[in-house]
């Protein structure tokens, strides 16, 4: 009978090493998954910032150009104006220098 029992407790004790060890392998198993889960969600994470770093960085220089078009448009449209009180000022500085060379020589 004690053979027995020896016997017994040897195979509940094998059965609980080998119960061990699988347990001890699902772990590990668990482990590797959430490594490789937290590895491809930071990859994937990377890859949304640097995303949305290059569409930030699209957007900036989109603005940038247009900021930089509007910027020539009003140039070009402030120097015509300019250009124009210049020409009527000029014409107008040209008829009164006249005026006053009619005035002084004109009678002579």
């Amino acid at each position: 009978m004690s053979q027995k029992i020896v016997e017994s407790v040897q195979a509940i004790e094998n059965q609980a090493q080998q119960l061990k060890e699988d347990f001890q392998k699902k772990i590990d198993e668990a482990k590797i998954q959430a490594n490789q889960k937290i590895s491809e969600s930071k990859k994937n994470v990377e890859i949304a910032l640097l995303n949305y770093e290059k569409e930030l960085e699209d957007k900036y220089s989109q603005k940038k150009l247009d900021f930089q078009e509007e910027l020539a448009s009003l140039q070009k449209e402030e120097i015509q104006q300019i250009q124009q009180v210049f020409e009527a000022n000029r014409q107008e500085l040209v008829q009164e220098t006249i005026k006053e060379v009619l005035k002084r020589y004109g009678n002579c």
